[in-house]
C-alpha cells in the first residue's frame, strides 16, 4: 500500500505541474513589421496593454526583440492597445484575445492615404491613419482614424 501510495502522488504531482505550465504560459505577439506610409521603418517600440474594466489598469508589456508580451494578468480578455513608436503613439480599443494569435504588421499612413486603408466613414479631417495587420492578411484587421482636431474613429474589420 505504500507504494500505491507513493507512485500516485507522484503522477499526481507531474500533472499538477503539467497544468501549471500550461497556464503559464506567455502569449507573445512577433511584430514582424513597422510602417509609415507603406515603407518599412526599422526602430524600437513598446506596448501599453490598458484592461478592459471601468478604471483599466495600464500594463507595460514586456519587449523580446521583435516580440511583446501581453501580461497574465490580461491574457484572454478585451483590452485597449497603445503601440508607441518614433514620434507615434497608434491606439486601438476593443482588441479581442484572437488578435494576439497572429503576427502583427504594425503601420501609420499619412495624407494622401493608401487606398486600402480608406473608409467611407473616415471623418472628413483625418490627419493620420494607424493599422494593424494580422497575419499575412494584407487588410488591416484593426484601424483608428484620427482626426484634427482628435476625432478618433475605432473599427474592426
Amino acid at each position: 500500500m505504500g507504494k500505491l501510495n507513493l507512485i500516485i502522488v507522484i503522477f499526481a504531482t507531474i500533472f499538477l505541474l503539467g497544468v501549471a505550465s500550461v497556464f503559464a504560459q506567455e502569449k507573445r505577439v512577433k511584430v514582424v513589421r513597422i510602417e509609415v506610409d507603406g515603407q518599412e521603418v526599422k526602430t524600437k517600440f513598446k506596448v501599453d496593454i490598458i484592461s478592459g474594466e471601468k478604471k483599466g489598469k495600464v500594463y507595460n508589456a514586456k519587449i523580446d526583440g521583435s516580440s511583446f508580451i501581453v501580461p497574465a494578468e490580461v491574457v484572454g480578455k478585451n483590452v485597449g492597445v497603445i503601440f508607441r513608436f518614433k514620434n507615434y503613439a497608434a491606439t486601438f480599443f476593443f482588441v479581442s484575445p484572437p488578435n494576439f494569435d497572429n503576427d502583427w504588421t504594425v503601420g501609420v499612413d499619412t495624407k494622401p492615404f493608401a487606398e486600402e486603408n480608406v473608409a467611407s466613414s473616415d471623418p472628413p479631417d483625418t490627419a493620420i491613419i494607424y493599422y494593424v495587420k494580422l497575419g499575412t492578411e494584407t487588410k488591416a484587421a484593426l484601424k483608428t482614424a484620427v482626426g484634427t482636431p482628435k476625432v478618433t474613429i475605432n473599427r474592426l474589420y
